[in-house]
């Protein structure tokens, strides 16, 4: 094995082209939950780096002092051309210009437009880059349901194959070359969170993106410390996404938090979350 050159199982024209919630509508039709929908989408976007984390120490009402974490814009935002099923994190980061905005609140607030399960699987049903492998029918538009044709359903297939390939050859390169395992994971991006990779790995790569990573890795992602975006920031991102779906579920969608006041319940440096 070449070393020195990256290897990504070829051909992976899925994993490295489509979103993760675009494979998720593929792989999993209306099994597919608003949840996981929006969130791997938002990690996606994190790492293309449309937006980015940032922490602020703020002082509470008791006057302690607790991190909190907000969604600034990211270096690609201006030139980045979002699906139709990303508009609507665009659309609420637009709201506060160049402010920044509480996690907890984009969450709270993605969860409400999304409008529900139904139409937040349309939107990606509509991705020009996969509409052509369901069926077409205003019924089925409907009530959600978005059933596979036959091309629909090879790719399904390839999905599944490229799902197995890139978890072994992830997981064998974690212990024989990092380097190239990390370089992997910056050409598929969110779809990482697709995997079912070892936690081991998903607690990993935060520290292993800080220590080994390449000098254009590093600088994409600022990864270093708590003052930019690294990898266990997808802890906060999934907690925050557990709590929404909580919230929305139970038709509390509106409670807690405003525009961009302190946060609850972050802390700064937590453990990374995974699929």
């Amino acid at each position: 094995m070449d070393h020195h050159k990256t290897i990504i199982p070829d051909p992976m024209n899925f994993f490295t082209t489509l979103t993760p919630a675009e494979i998720l509508l593929i792989r999993d039709g209306r099994d597919a939950s608003l949840k996981k929908l929006l969130e791997t989408t938002f990690k996606d976007l994190l790492l293309k780096r449309v937006f980015k984390i940032e922490h602020a120490n703020e002082e509470t009402a008791d006057l302690n002092e607790q991190m909190a974490t907000y969604i600034i814009k990211g270096e690609e935002l201006l030139s980045y051309a979002p699906l139709s099923h990303e508009q609507i994190f665009m659309r609420h980061l637009a709201i506060y210009g160049s402010k920044r905005i509480l996690l907890r609140t984009l969450i709270k607030m993605v969860f409400v437009n999304s409008k529900g399960e139904k139409k937040y699987r349309r939107l990606v049903f509509e991705s020009p880059r996969i509409v052509q492998y369901f069926k077409n029918s205003w019924l089925f538009r409907v009530f959600g349901f978005f059933p596979l044709n036959s091309k629909g359903k090879e790719v399904r297939e390839q999905i599944l194959t490229e799902r197995t390939i890139l978890t072994e050859t992830l997981s064998q390169l974690w212990d024989n070359d990092r380097r190239q395992a990390l370089e992997i994971i910056d050409q598929i991006k969110g779809n990482v969170f697709l995997l079912p990779l070892s936690k081991n790995i998903i607690n990993s790569i935060g520290v292993e993106f800080n220590h080994t990573a390449s000098s254009t890795v590093g600088d994409n992602y600022g990864v270093g410390g708590c003052g930019g975006f690294f990898y266990s920031d997808f802890h906060h991102v999934s907690t925050g996404f557990n709590e929404g779906d909580s919230d929305w579920s139970s038709g509390d969608s509106n409670g807690g938090d405003s525009g961009c006041g302190g946060d609850s319940g972050d802390s700064g440096c937590g453990g990374c979350g995974g699929d």
